[in-house]
This record gives structure tokens, sequence and C-alpha cells, in this order.
């Protein structure tokens, strides 16, 4: 569904992983010809500190693809003012606890709920157009296999990852460059616990 080296350096969003010249000429072509069908394009993330952390993007997704599926066919009917595809994906960040990651015919609503250090519950929501009928407009296994089976092996590897962490081998160490998100995240969540700590 998308390309190796969209998901190098933008698999949890823009300036997350290492820069990928390639990925920025696809970036930069899509670009111009999906302003020529005037719909909108680039990228924002908040450079300075506050309670939601936003973020919001627009990619191509892989060549030949129109959406995430399997297939990577079209599903459903278009929503909001499309009026064809432009094979794109657009990815907004609320908060480090929600995204709605959207293609042009559906989206997906993402939920991390903390309920307490070591359990976190998920909750996932796809939408479509407001008069699409499931088994006519859209086939709802292929709307939700893609992150049906990424979120089910994220989970394993968190999991895993936790359980390493809580190890008595365990020794922290620097994280990778494939994950400067997370960076980004532990910053922000320090400077929100600092602030909470300084009010009470």
């Amino acid at each position: 569904v998308h390309d190796k080296e969209y998901i190098i350096a933008y698999g949890a969003g823009s300036n997350t992983g290492p820069a990928s010249e390639k990925f920025d000429k696809v970036l930069s072509e899509w670009n111009e010809k999906v302003k020529k069908m005037g719909h909108l394009t680039g990228e924002y993330s908040e450079t300075e500190f506050n309670d939601y952390s936003r973020s919001a993007e627009r990619t191509p997704l892989k060549e030949g693809m129109f959406t995430e599926t399997k297939s990577g066919q079209p599903i459903s009917k278009l929503m909001g003012k499309f009026t064809d595809y432009d094979c794109g994906y657009t990815s907004v960040g609320t908060s480090p606890f929600n995204s709605l990651l959207m293609c042009n015919d559906f989206a997906t609503l993402f939920t991390f709920i903390p309920k307490s250090t070591l359990h976190t519950e998920v909750e996932l929501m796809w939408l479509v157009h407001k008069d699409a009928k499931e088994g006519i407009d859209y086939d709802l296994k292929e709307m939700t296999w893609m992150w049906d089976v990424t979120t089910i092996a994220d989970k394993r590897i968190i999991e895993n990852n936790q359980n390493g962490v809580l190890s008595n081998k365990y020794k922290p160490g620097p994280l990778s460059q494939m994950e400067k998100g997370l960076e980004k995240f532990k910053i922000w969540y320090l400077k929100q616990l600092d602030s909470f700590l300084n009010q009470v």
C-alpha cells in the first residue's frame, strides 16, 4: 500500500525517520500533480510546546494504489470535496493519542486510551461517505484489512518490547534514527509531566 521509502522516512509521520531523496522526489512530483487537481498538499507540525502536539500531512500512496486496501482499488464513494482519486493519503494528528488517516474514499480513526502504566486500549473506527451502504458501496473486510493486520502486528511488537524493558537484563540506550517520532513524543511527555508537577 505504501512505498518502502515512504515507510522509512514517514512511517510514523513527517520527519519521523531518516530522509529519503527518492521519496522526496516522488512527493514533489505528486504535489505538483495534485495541486493541478485543486487538492490540498503539504505538511504541518507544531514547533512550539503546547498541550496537543498536532500534525498533518498529505502524501502519495504507492504507485498504482488508489486507496489503503489490499487490492489498492477504490472501494467506496469519494468523501468530502473530492471529485476524483489523487491516490493520496491524509494524516492528521490532533494529539499524540489520536490519529485520523484518510484516503479519498474512507478514513480510519485511531484513539489510544492509557489505562495504567502497562495497559493502553486502542480503539479503531472506520468512516465512509454518509450515503455509502455496506455490501453495495464498500466491502467492510477490504476496507478494514490494512489497519486490522497492522494493529495486530504492532500489538505483538509493543508487548514484546515492553517485556524486554521489564526484564532485569534491560539497559537503556539511545533510540535509533528510525524512532525520531518516539523521541519527539518522549520530549513532549516529559514537558507535560514537568508542567503538571510545577502546578501542584
